[in-house]
């Protein structure tokens, strides 16, 4: 988990196959209310396949953010008073905004886009069309963190995948095997940075 952060904070484009139970939404979750509380104006879309899991997301985040020490929150500036937001967007006094939504053809079309997550990119079926839509909005900057477990092949997801493994693209691959289990010992954390490369 160390090291996928550690991808997050210093690759634009990140692409991750993974196992199921890697804990990388959590770790998405994080990240993404890291980024949102302690930088201005950052705008965070959340992408998934469901309304049901965009709205687990997000209250993921919500969980997150209400066990933060007082000192460390942000004021959230947006929703009923307690409710921490709505249940599909945070916004922050700082400017920031945390977006969960589920997938649609229209999904991720917004101006200036800080930070695109796709989860389970390999079962949304408007894949192609939701990135081929939002790349534009991260032409100011913004990065994407692209993740799946696997699920066939030949669609956009497996494709982007493979490329990037040949550096076709510019996405930055990582591929989580279950032998990297968060639980596993220091053994296991050894062989996932191996795995991951030297960090450039």
């Amino acid at each position: 988990q160390k090291s996928v952060l550690y991808a997050f904070l210093t690759k634009r484009f990140t692409i991750v196959l993974k196992f199921r139970q890697a804990g990388l939404t959590e770790l998405i979750a994080l990240y993404a209310l890291w980024l949102a509380m302690f930088h201005k104006d950052k705008n965070i879309i959340i992408i998934s396949i469901k309304e049901r899991v965009a709205k687990k997301v997000l209250r993921k985040i919500k969980y997150m953010y209400k066990n933060l020490p007082e000192f460390m929150k942000v004021p959230i500036v947006n929703g009923r008073p307690g409710e921490l937001g709505t249940s599909f967007e945070m916004e922050f006094s700082n400017g920031s905004l945390i977006t969960s939504v589920p997938t649609t053809e229209e999904a991720g079309r917004s101006e200036g886009v800080s930070l695109l997550v796709i989860d389970e990119a390999a079962i949304i079926r408007w894949a192609n069309t939701i990135w081929a839509s939002s790349f534009p909005t991260l032409s100011t900057g913004g990065s994407a963190i692209v993740n799946s477990t696997p699920y066939g092949i030949g669609g956009w997801y497996h494709k982007t995948y493979s490329d990037a493994l040949l550096g076709a693209n510019p996405f930055y691959p990582i591929r989580l095997r279950w032998q990297m289990h968060p639980d596993r010992d220091e053994k296991w954390y050894k062989e996932m940075r191996e795995a991951l490369g030297p960090r450039r």
